[in-house]
Protein backbone atom coordinates (compact mmCIF):
# COMPACT_ATOMS: atom_id res chain seq x y z
CA UNK A 1 0.00 0.00 0.00
CA UNK A 2 1.56 3.45 -1.10
CA UNK A 3 1.45 6.09 1.44
CA UNK A 4 1.48 9.94 -0.21
CA UNK A 5 2.84 13.44 0.93
CA UNK A 6 -0.06 15.14 1.07
CA UNK A 7 -0.62 18.70 -0.44
CA UNK A 8 2.81 21.64 0.25
CA UNK A 9 0.15 23.84 1.74
CA UNK A 10 1.21 22.56 5.23
CA UNK A 11 3.92 24.13 7.28
CA UNK A 12 7.14 22.30 6.88
CA UNK A 13 8.93 24.32 9.50
CA UNK A 14 6.46 22.72 11.89
CA UNK A 15 5.11 19.47 10.92
CA UNK A 16 6.68 18.87 8.09
CA UNK A 17 5.16 16.71 5.28
CA UNK A 18 1.41 15.51 5.90
CA UNK A 19 1.29 11.64 4.74
CA UNK A 20 -1.94 10.08 4.12
CA UNK A 21 -3.02 6.54 4.30
CA UNK A 22 -5.24 6.19 1.51
CA UNK A 23 -8.23 6.04 2.77
CA UNK A 24 -12.35 7.09 2.72
CA UNK A 25 -11.64 10.89 3.02
CA UNK A 26 -10.38 13.27 -0.02
CA UNK A 27 -7.06 14.82 0.82
CA UNK A 28 -8.52 18.47 0.84
CA UNK A 29 -11.11 17.51 3.97
CA UNK A 30 -8.05 15.91 5.66
CA UNK A 31 -5.67 18.93 5.03
CA UNK A 32 -9.09 21.29 5.78
CA UNK A 33 -9.17 19.23 9.20
CA UNK A 34 -6.06 19.77 10.26
CA UNK A 35 -6.07 23.62 9.52
CA UNK A 36 -9.29 24.07 11.85
CA UNK A 37 -7.53 21.71 14.71
CA UNK A 38 -4.52 24.11 14.62
CA UNK A 39 -6.63 27.44 15.17
CA UNK A 40 -8.70 25.86 17.53
CA UNK A 41 -11.80 26.20 15.56
CA UNK A 42 -13.83 23.39 16.92
CA UNK A 43 -17.40 24.18 15.68
CA UNK A 44 -16.20 24.32 11.64
CA UNK A 45 -14.24 21.08 12.15
CA UNK A 46 -17.39 19.48 13.43
CA UNK A 47 -19.34 21.16 10.41
CA UNK A 48 -16.71 19.80 8.09
CA UNK A 49 -17.25 16.21 9.59
CA UNK A 50 -20.51 16.42 9.00
CA UNK A 51 -20.18 17.43 5.93
CA UNK A 52 -17.92 14.96 4.78
CA UNK A 53 -20.23 12.41 6.79
CA UNK A 54 -23.37 13.52 4.38
CA UNK A 55 -21.26 13.54 1.03
CA UNK A 56 -19.88 10.57 1.42
CA UNK A 57 -21.86 6.56 2.03
CA UNK A 58 -18.14 5.11 2.73
CA UNK A 59 -17.02 8.25 5.60
CA UNK A 60 -15.68 6.79 8.84
CA UNK A 61 -13.55 9.38 11.49
CA UNK A 62 -10.81 7.04 11.41
CA UNK A 63 -9.80 8.41 8.18
CA UNK A 64 -8.51 11.13 9.42
CA UNK A 65 -5.71 9.85 11.45
CA UNK A 66 -7.17 11.26 14.74
CA UNK A 67 -7.70 9.50 17.63
CA UNK A 68 -10.21 11.85 19.95
CA UNK A 69 -9.78 9.81 23.03
CA UNK A 70 -5.50 10.91 22.98
CA UNK A 71 -4.58 13.16 25.59
CA UNK A 72 -3.66 16.83 24.54
CA UNK A 73 -0.63 16.02 26.78
CA UNK A 74 0.31 15.11 30.08
CA UNK A 75 -1.39 17.26 32.22
CA UNK A 76 -4.47 18.10 29.09
CA UNK A 77 -7.60 15.61 28.65
CA UNK A 78 -8.60 14.77 24.87
CA UNK A 79 -10.47 17.33 22.69
CA UNK A 80 -13.51 16.59 24.60
CA UNK A 81 -12.45 18.48 27.80
CA UNK A 82 -11.67 21.55 25.42
CA UNK A 83 -15.35 21.59 23.66
CA UNK A 84 -16.94 22.06 27.71
CA UNK A 85 -18.88 25.30 27.08
CA UNK A 86 -20.25 23.95 24.15
CA UNK A 87 -22.72 21.38 24.63
CA UNK A 88 -23.78 20.25 20.68
CA UNK A 89 -20.20 19.44 20.22
CA UNK A 90 -19.96 17.72 23.43
CA UNK A 91 -22.62 15.60 22.26
CA UNK A 92 -21.45 15.15 19.05
CA UNK A 93 -17.94 14.00 19.97
CA UNK A 94 -19.60 11.65 22.47
CA UNK A 95 -21.88 10.27 19.46
CA UNK A 96 -18.59 9.54 17.77
CA UNK A 97 -16.94 7.89 20.61
CA UNK A 98 -15.05 10.61 22.83
CA UNK A 99 -14.97 9.25 26.88
CA UNK A 100 -15.46 11.10 29.05
CA UNK A 101 -13.63 9.31 31.54
CA UNK A 102 -10.04 9.04 29.59
CA UNK A 103 -7.25 10.28 31.61
CA UNK A 104 -4.27 12.12 31.31
CA UNK A 105 -1.06 10.60 33.63
CA UNK A 106 -1.66 13.09 35.99
CA UNK A 107 -5.40 11.49 35.93
CA UNK A 108 -6.90 14.76 34.10
CA UNK A 109 -10.12 13.70 32.35
CA UNK A 110 -12.68 15.59 30.24
CA UNK A 111 -15.05 15.40 32.95
CA UNK A 112 -12.49 16.74 35.32
CA UNK A 113 -12.84 19.56 33.27
CA UNK A 114 -16.77 19.60 32.74
CA UNK A 115 -17.44 19.32 36.80
CA UNK A 116 -15.19 22.92 37.01
CA UNK A 117 -16.48 24.79 34.10
CA UNK A 118 -18.87 23.29 32.25
CA UNK A 119 -22.63 24.11 32.94
CA UNK A 120 -24.59 21.51 34.37
CA UNK A 121 -26.50 20.57 31.30
CA UNK A 122 -22.79 19.84 29.88
CA UNK A 123 -22.00 17.48 32.83
CA UNK A 124 -25.00 15.47 32.62
CA UNK A 125 -24.79 14.81 29.67
CA UNK A 126 -20.89 13.74 29.84
CA UNK A 127 -22.32 11.87 33.07
CA UNK A 128 -25.12 9.74 31.22
CA UNK A 129 -22.01 8.52 29.27
CA UNK A 130 -20.09 6.81 32.36
CA UNK A 131 -20.23 3.54 34.06
CA UNK A 132 -17.58 4.61 36.26
CA UNK A 133 -17.25 8.29 38.06
CA UNK A 134 -14.03 7.23 39.81
CA UNK A 135 -11.24 8.53 37.46
CA UNK A 136 -10.43 12.34 36.99
CA UNK A 137 -10.61 13.05 40.87
CA UNK A 138 -13.80 14.46 40.06
CA UNK A 139 -15.06 16.08 43.63
CA UNK A 140 -11.36 17.80 44.26
CA UNK A 141 -12.17 19.77 40.70
CA UNK A 142 -16.18 20.09 41.28
CA UNK A 143 -14.79 22.13 44.83
CA UNK A 144 -12.80 24.75 42.37
CA UNK A 145 -16.24 25.33 40.31
CA UNK A 146 -17.22 29.42 40.26
CA UNK A 147 -21.05 28.72 40.79
CA UNK A 148 -23.15 25.93 41.39
CA UNK A 149 -20.81 24.33 43.49
CA UNK A 150 -23.16 22.46 45.59
CA UNK A 151 -25.51 21.33 43.12
CA UNK A 152 -22.26 19.49 41.53
CA UNK A 153 -20.60 18.01 44.17
CA UNK A 154 -24.44 16.63 44.97
CA UNK A 155 -24.34 14.93 42.08
CA UNK A 156 -21.47 13.68 41.58
CA UNK A 157 -21.70 12.37 45.53
CA UNK A 158 -25.23 10.56 44.52
CA UNK A 159 -23.32 8.93 41.27
CA UNK A 160 -20.82 7.50 44.18
CA UNK A 161 -17.51 9.89 43.52
CA UNK A 162 -15.01 9.24 46.77
CA UNK A 163 -15.69 11.89 49.32
CA UNK A 164 -12.57 10.78 51.47
CA UNK A 165 -10.18 9.75 49.04
CA UNK A 166 -6.65 12.28 49.04
CA UNK A 167 -6.17 13.11 45.55
CA UNK A 168 -4.08 10.71 43.39
CA UNK A 169 -3.64 8.44 46.16
CA UNK A 170 -4.66 4.83 44.19
CA UNK A 171 -2.19 6.33 40.87
CA UNK A 172 1.68 5.90 40.65
CA UNK A 173 1.68 10.21 40.31
CA UNK A 174 1.15 9.98 43.66
CA UNK A 175 5.00 9.59 44.14
CA UNK A 176 5.73 12.04 41.88
CA UNK A 177 3.18 14.83 42.86
CA UNK A 178 3.49 14.21 46.73
CA UNK A 179 5.39 17.19 47.29
CA UNK A 180 2.10 18.84 47.08
CA UNK A 181 -0.54 18.91 49.69
CA UNK A 182 -2.27 16.21 48.36
CA UNK A 183 -5.75 15.92 50.05
CA UNK A 184 -9.51 15.30 50.06
CA UNK A 185 -11.96 17.36 48.85
CA UNK A 186 -12.63 18.77 52.00
CA UNK A 187 -8.73 19.46 52.36
CA UNK A 188 -9.05 21.74 49.24
CA UNK A 189 -12.22 23.59 49.95
CA UNK A 190 -10.67 24.57 53.26
CA UNK A 191 -7.72 25.40 51.21
CA UNK A 192 -9.27 27.67 49.10
CA UNK A 193 -11.69 28.79 52.38
CA UNK A 194 -14.85 27.76 50.74
CA UNK A 195 -16.83 27.25 54.13
CA UNK A 196 -20.12 26.73 52.43
CA UNK A 197 -18.83 23.61 50.86
CA UNK A 198 -16.83 22.96 53.76
CA UNK A 199 -20.17 22.96 55.86
CA UNK A 200 -22.09 20.85 52.95
CA UNK A 201 -18.88 18.00 52.71
CA UNK A 202 -18.90 17.75 56.33
CA UNK A 203 -22.97 17.31 56.54
CA UNK A 204 -22.28 14.37 54.09
CA UNK A 205 -19.67 12.69 55.95
CA UNK A 206 -16.35 14.03 55.07
CA UNK A 207 -14.01 12.93 57.48
CA UNK A 208 -11.48 15.96 58.61
CA UNK A 209 -9.36 13.72 60.63
CA UNK A 210 -7.80 12.45 56.83
CA UNK A 211 -4.18 13.63 56.74
CA UNK A 212 -2.94 15.09 53.64
CA UNK A 213 0.42 14.04 51.39
CA UNK A 214 2.02 16.35 53.89
CA UNK A 215 0.78 14.98 57.53
CA UNK A 216 -1.69 18.15 57.55
CA UNK A 217 -5.46 17.63 58.45
CA UNK A 218 -7.93 19.96 56.85
CA UNK A 219 -8.50 21.93 60.26
CA UNK A 220 -4.36 22.36 60.34
CA UNK A 221 -4.35 23.16 56.81
CA UNK A 222 -7.01 25.79 57.20
CA UNK A 223 -5.09 27.29 60.01
CA UNK A 224 -1.52 27.34 58.09
CA UNK A 225 -3.30 29.43 55.33
CA UNK A 226 -4.91 31.86 57.67
CA UNK A 227 -8.63 30.22 56.79
CA UNK A 228 -9.80 31.23 59.94
CA UNK A 229 -13.55 31.10 58.79
CA UNK A 230 -13.15 27.27 57.64
CA UNK A 231 -11.21 26.86 60.92
CA UNK A 232 -13.63 27.66 63.11
CA UNK A 233 -16.30 25.40 60.85
CA UNK A 234 -14.25 22.30 61.68
CA UNK A 235 -13.59 23.05 65.28
CA UNK A 236 -17.08 22.97 65.75
CA UNK A 237 -17.57 20.09 63.97
CA UNK A 238 -14.94 18.14 65.78
CA UNK A 239 -16.25 19.28 69.22
CA UNK A 240 -19.29 17.47 68.39
CA UNK A 241 -21.54 20.30 66.38
CA UNK A 242 -23.35 18.90 63.47
CA UNK A 243 -22.52 21.16 60.26
CA UNK A 244 -25.45 23.10 59.08
CA UNK A 245 -25.57 23.62 55.52
CA UNK A 246 -27.67 26.39 54.47
CA UNK A 247 -28.52 26.22 50.08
Amino acid sequence: MSVQPASSSASPSIWGEIYQVPGRISRDILLRARELCLNGDIQQFRDLFDSAQSSSENFHIDDFGLDINEPMCETQPPVLGIAIKNEEMVSWLLDHGAEPNKRTFIDVTPLSWAVERAPISTIRLMLDYCQNIQPGQLLHHAVQRDADTIEVLEMLLQKGAPLNTPVHEDLPTFSVLCFMSLGTPLHRASELGRVDVVRYLLSKGADQDVRDSSGLTAMELAARLNQQAVVEVLQRHESGGSPVYHP
